[in-house]
């Protein structure tokens, strides 16, 4: 009786020694790539058709290993350049965004950009652009 208690014990202190071990393992890996976007979605407000709005992303990596980074436009009327980089530990890198609505009805825009990287937990995520369109003055006297 005391020796099963004494082996249950044991076991029941191993299996928790192994759990706490698993949980700061993959706690670290977890906080050892991360990357932040600032800002975290672009409101492009109210845009007129066939206007041009910039916008730069910063990318943050606040781990500790470099991170690729690629940002695939979803339709036509959206660009990234560059669509490819390399964020170092720590570091902070630039992308200028740019959108040009298509013509097309006045309404919600709701758009994205596909993000790829190869962060466990993070390989895709969308970038999301939202605003409204007007129609333009040009649309209008038409």
């Amino acid at each position: 009786m005391i020796a099963h208690r004494i082996l249950r014990q044991t076991a029941v202190r191993f299996l928790l020694c192994c759990a706490a071990v698993l949980f700061i393992a993959s706690a670290a890996s977890a906080e050892e790539r991360t990357l932040v976007f600032s800002p975290p979605d672009w409101d492009v407000g109210t845009v007129s058709v066939g206007a041009r709005i910039d916008l730069t992303l910063v990318v943050r990596n606040t781990g500790a290993t470099a991170v690729s980074v690629s940002l695939i436009p979803t339709c036509g009327c959206l660009s990234a350049a560059p669509s490819r980089l390399h964020v170092r530990p720590g570091a902070n890198e630039k992308i200028l965004l740019t959108f040009r609505p298509d013509a097309g009805p006045a309404g919600e825009i709701k758009e994205s950009f596909l993000i790829q990287t190869d962060v466990k937990g993070q390989e895709w995520q969308y970038y999301w652009v939202h605003g409204r369109a007007a129609v333009s003055f040009s649309d209008k006297t038409r």
